[in-house]
């Protein structure tokens, strides 16, 4: 397979992967497709797929696959055969089996943004705080756009409302890391298709406007993600990091329930450790969350 450059529609698709897609298809899913196409006015077959050759050049590779299981296994798929090199992402049109925190599908219709995205090595003191990262990254940039989110620890984004509007997944494999995110653009669930009582009230982010599509997006997160990394990249110390997200955790300060191996309980998040761990107030005693979910009280 060849390497993905610029902007490429995997127009053959794979078998078991992603359906094939013509651009003709491509622009006929929804709208927000629609307006990639037609800000692209050159689609020229390169063998397995079909390369944009007049779009403004984006800032790493991106491929755009048809309906998938996961935009994640498509990634992997590429990343095994060298085909998506650093920052470099697919975009599914749409999802079949997406997936959530702890493994939980996600619904996934078209419209909506469903990226696996390929990082490069963090310095040692962030590897474990790739989540947190990606989630100050996302929410750093659709501030700038005027979409304010905040981030329920450890993965989901939250509107001011208390709203999920996307959440983000990291898998890490053969020594490579990928970030899956999703981001409700268009559509989202049901208040009634949400299976756990506990589990967030799903929302739709704010339109982004005529002139923005998801390649635009999309693009505007790549560069913010790689000026972050550019800033950060020799630094051993997490903790100015830390500090500025705090300030986008949701529900500092206020009381949760807690679900975790040790069982259900009322806590106070209070911060983020340096591991990246929710640093719990719990009566007159303080412990750090590493695994499990909260909601508010």
């Amino acid at each position: 397979m060849e390497t993905i450059n610029g902007l490429m529609l995997w127009s053959a698709g794979r078998e078991g992967l992603a359906d094939s897609i013509t651009v003709n298809e491509l622009k006929s899913v929804h709208p927000a497709w629609a307006r990639v196409v037609a800000d692209c006015t050159a689609w020229v077959e390169q063998g397995d797929f079909t390369v944009c050759s007049t779009t403004a050049e984006t800032p790493a590779p991106v491929c755009i696959c048809g309906p998938c299981g996961s935009s994640l296994d498509v990634a992997w798929a590429l990343v095994e055969q060298g085909a998506l090199s650093e920052w470099g992402a697919v975009l599914a049109v749409s999802q079949r089996s997406g997936r959530g925190q702890l493994r939980r599908d996600w619904i996934s219709p078209a419209g909506n943004l469903y990226a696996a995205w390929l990082w490069p090595e963090l310095p040692q003191a962030f590897a474990p705080l790739v989540s947190l990262v990606a989630g100050g990254v996302v929410a750093e940039t659709l501030k700038e756009l005027g979409m304010a989110v905040h981030i329920k620890w450890p993965n989901d984004l939250l509107l001011e409302n208390g709203r999920k509007v996307g959440g983000i997944l990291v898998e890490e494999r053969f020594g490579k890391t990928l970030v899956g995110i999703g981001l409700n653009l268009d559509s989202s669930p049901q208040d009634s298709e949400i299976r756990e009582s506990w589990s967030p009230r799903a929302g739709i982010m704010s339109p982004l406007g005529d002139e923005k599509n998801v390649i635009s997006l999309w693009c505007g997160l790549v560069k913010s993600a790689r000026c972050w990394y550019e800033a950060h990249a020799s630094s051993e110390n997490p903790q100015n990091f830390l500090d500025w997200l705090e300030s986008r955790i949701a529900w500092l300060g206020l009381n949760v329930r807690v679900r975790s191996s040790q069982g259900e309980f009322v806590a106070v998040p209070v911060g983020l450790a340096a591991d990246g761990g929710l640093v719990l107030r719990r009566g007159n005693q303080t412990e750090i969350l590493y695994s499990g979910s909260i909601a508010l009280e």
